[in-house]
């Protein structure tokens, strides 16, 4: 059986990082939940002015709009006064009509919640806050929900234990581009489809989709720019369709790999971390030898930022690494982005594509001078 603490919740604010590199990705949970009917309405809740009540909407599909209603009756001598609902996120939504519970009434709570489209399983509250007579008067309603994998791919499953991105290994610097072959196969959730598609983010990796079954299709991927050394990451989207009409849910799978050569850069993508708006956060990276993993004759001859505003590289050591520094001045929320880098060794150049993701938080205000 699953617990709470296996539910993870979904505020607006919490970063979820996708394609920039292994060292960037987290891990996603998902946990099998009881079914629940959702358009059932939970019995009135009475009791002491602070109530914390649970509810579980089970598994559910990626993107769908759940409406859900609770009533809230006033089993006090004092008309029952709701000032304010606040819930956990952008996703969900209340209102309570009415607002003012005479003693002995009742009032309905109607609550909208859009379930996440990655898989997962996640938690979101509802709080109201009000006074009956001199008490106040605080009730939360804490629902929670699982979305299942509508598909999977090459054995990806729902497990906490393993990375949620697709990791292809490896390949050398300027070597012949080699198709990589998934299977794709429906996932636990017996989801409304008959077909689906599949691109890429980017035109450096083609694919193609084949259906070789009812339930099974082959995923050719084949990266194209195997010119820059490091980590190369996408991401995957695949549209559902049901007799020929897309549905308003998708899956996003991050697909990541690896291009060798005679140089490295250690580490191969910049986590800045979560940055205090104003403030300016360092990172160093060094140049080493692949064969050694030691730092060789190679330097390192430019390094060049996708966002020069805030995010800046430059040379240190002689050319032997960079200090790379992210400015968190007028932008909030993720930024990502990547360093362009080249270094010489051995008489020929090579190029690296260094990822960077960092989370900015709010703007403190000012304070007012008196």
């Amino acid at each position: 059986m699953p617990t709470e603490n296996q539910y993870k919740t979904d505020p607006s604010s919490v970063v979820r990082p996708l394609a920039f590199g292994a060292a960037l990705f987290g891990l996603l949970f998902l946990v099998a939940a009881k079914a629940w009917a959702v358009n059932n309405a939970a019995a009135p809740i009475g009791g002491p002015p602070s109530v914390t009540h649970t509810v579980n909407l089970g598994p559910q599909l990626p993107g769908r709009i759940i409406s859900e209603k609770q009533v809230i009756a006033n089993h006090g001598s004092t008309k029952m006064h709701i000032s304010k609902i606040i819930t956990s996120c952008g996703c969900f939504g209340g209102d309570l009509r009415p607002d003012v519970i005479p003693p002995g009434k009742s009032a309905t709570l109607y609550l909208k919640l859009t379930t996440h489209h990655t898989p997962g399983a996640y938690m979101v509250t509802a709080v109201l806050y009000g006074r009956t007579g001199s008490a106040s008067v605080f009730r939360q309603y804490r629902f929670l929900y699982s979305v299942h994998r509508m598909i999977r791919v090459s054995g990806i499953q729902d497990n906490p234990e393993q990375s949620y991105y697709l990791n292809l290994g490896s390949t050398t610097a300027g070597a012949k581009p080699i198709p990589y072959r998934l299977t794709v196969t429906r996932g636990g959730y017996p989801a409304p489809w008959d077909s689906l598609k599949c691109s890429a983010n980017a035109a450096d990796l083609a694919l193609d989709l084949n259906q070789k079954g009812k339930n099974n299709w082959l995923l050719t991927l084949l990266p194209k720019n195997l010119a820059i050394l490091g980590s190369q990451s996408y991401m995957l989207r695949f549209s559902f369709y049901q007799k020929g009409k897309e549905l308003r849910y998708h899956f996003s799978e991050p697909v990541n790999f690896k291009v060798r050569g005679p140089l490295e850069m250690e580490p191969d993508s910049v986590f800045f971390g979560a940055v205090p708006y104003g403030s300016t956060v360092v990172k160093h990276l060094q140049l080493v030898t692949s064969a050694t993993g030691e730092i060789g004759k190679g330097r390192i001859v430019s390094a060049t930022s996708t966002d020069p505003t805030h995010a800046v590289a430059s040379i240190i050591n002689g050319g032997k690494g960079l200090r790379v520094a992210f400015h968190a001045v007028h932008v909030r929320g993720r930024t990502t982005g990547r360093f362009l880098v080249t270094a010489e060794y051995g008489g020929s150049r090579y190029q690296f594509r260094e990822d960077y993701l960092a989370y900015v938080g709010k703007q403190r205000p000012k304070a007012k001078v008196r």
